[in-house]
């Protein structure tokens, strides 16, 4: 090998071993990604370098991942001082960019106070992102937070306490305007988004839901957040008896009795309550919500009710006996009927016994009709006696047509005409409103 040629092999030799060493890319330090965010965020995020973010975020990540407490207690500051500095809306842009790698930090740690601090952290951002409408992300936050909570509680691990106090903080005020605002927008996909939400919630959501339903003219609206209160059972159920016992005004008491029913079936006192109030929307939605409810239940209370000293209530509670035909009612109110001295009252007993339609009832019904005798000095009213007939009319048996055929020539033109369309078509009772006949 000439020189020439040794000198070439020695230099090709030197160059292949000076490149065998591979270049390790240095790990930036905490403080070094930090001097990075407050010159530079607002520009990336205007820019919409949203790479650049997540890079910085991914080491910030690692750092917390792989450090000891007092490195993630600083981390987690350094988040915290990422949203200072920045205007609403950026805030808001940063919030998207970091909710998921908190939560990836948040369901791995253990520290009381690291998580803490985690935990208000993610709380504040979805005060962030609510103002913005980004309902998905803000719910997911809460979704977390509540399940790791539960996970803590099952594990009964000491910073369950801790992070239940977080979750019982309220919305900040202009969080929840938006939230309510949204959940009674007449756009589809803003009041899905909002209910999502308030279901996230939890038991903060109880307040804006009560506060819905007492407040809100849109019944459907009042429905679905009585529907989302349903879910929290029998702590729900108490608040809104509460709400409506003590709380509410009149206006407010009408539109808790439309859909408290949702909530709970148990409502003997409320139900109690509204039917002897004296204002008549009350007493009519108190009406409607007997209806809704069981017949069995309800049944008892109305009963009760045949015997209120408001005549007005007593005689609602019989009208509404004959709709829902509750047991005993029939027997309960030929028992009024005979012995109540108050007009309405005998009208009101007629009209039900006709719905209920009980052959026990026919010649109870047959002694209003009967003329005077000696034990009778005068009839009874023209009202009570058409009522009457028309109740019988009601009744599918053969003594029916017996009793009406006795005053197929009444000298009440009601009463006649009832008797006699009756002995037209006596297998077909005519079907009228058991109203006062006219």
């Amino acid at each position: 090998m000439t020189p020439i040629e040794t000198r070439t092999v020695k230099k090709t030799a030197t160059v292949v071993t000076e490149a065998q060493p591979a270049e390790v890319e240095p790990v930036e330090t905490l403080d070094a990604l930090a001097g990075k965010m407050p010159v530079r965020l607002s520009d990336l995020l205007l820019k919409g370098d949203d790479d650049h973010i997540k890079k910085i975020v991914k080491g910030l990540l690692q750092q917390f991942l792989q450090g000891p407490l007092q490195t993630r207690q600083k981390v987690v500051n350094r988040f915290h001082g990422m949203l200072e500095g920045l205007n609403v809306g950026l805030q808001n842009q940063l919030a998207k960019l970091i909710t998921g790698p908190l939560l990836i930090v948040f369901a791995k740690e253990n520290d009381p106070i690291i998580l803490r601090e985690l935990a208000n952290l993610l709380h504040r951002l979805t005060t962030i992102l609510l103002q913005f409408g980004e309902y998905p992300t803000a719910s997911q936050i809460f979704l977390h937070l509540h399940r790791r909570q539960r996970e803590l509680v099952e594990a009964k691990g000491e910073q369950a306490n801790l992070l239940q106090k977080i979750l019982l903080k309220p919305l900040e005020p202009k969080a929840q305007q938006l939230v309510l605002e949204d959940f009674r927008s007449k756009e589809l996909s803003r009041r899905q988004d909002a209910a999502k939400l308030l279901g996230n919630l939890r038991g903060v959501a109880l307040p804006l839901l009560v506060s819905i339903i007492k407040n809100e003219e849109d019944f459907r609206v009042r429905q679905m957040a009585a529907a989302l209160l349903a879910e929290h059972g029998v702590l729900a159920a108490k608040l809104v008896k509460r709400e409506l016992a003590l709380q509410a005004t009149l206006a407010e008491r009408i539109r808790m009795l439309e859909v408290i029913d949702t909530i709970t079936n148990d409502l003997k006192t409320e139900l109690a309550y509204a039917l002897a109030d004296d204002n008549e929307q009350v007493h009519q939605a108190a009406l409607q919500l007997a209806q809704r409810l069981d017949a069995d239940q309800v049944g008892k209370l109305l009963l009760e009710q045949t015997e209120n000293e408001k005549v007005h209530v007593a005689v609602a509670a019989i009208k509404l006996l004959g709709k829902l035909r509750p047991p005993a009612a029939n027997e309960k109110i030929v028992s009024i009927m005979q012995s109540a001295k108050n007009e309405e009252m005998v009208v009101a007993c007629c009209q039900s016994l006709g719905l209920m339609a009980n052959s026990a009832s026919i010649e109870p019904l047959a002694k209003l009709l009967a003329p005077k005798s000696f034990l009778r000095r005068q009839r009874h009213s023209a009202d009570i006696r058409a009522t009457a007939a028309l109740a019988l009319a009601q009744i599918n048996h053969p003594r029916v047509a017996e009793v009406l055929a006795n005053y197929a020539h009444d000298n009440d033109p009601r009463v006649r005409q009832i008797a006699n369309s009756f002995q037209l078509a006596p297998t077909t009772p005519p079907k009228r409103n058991l109203a006062v006949a006219k």
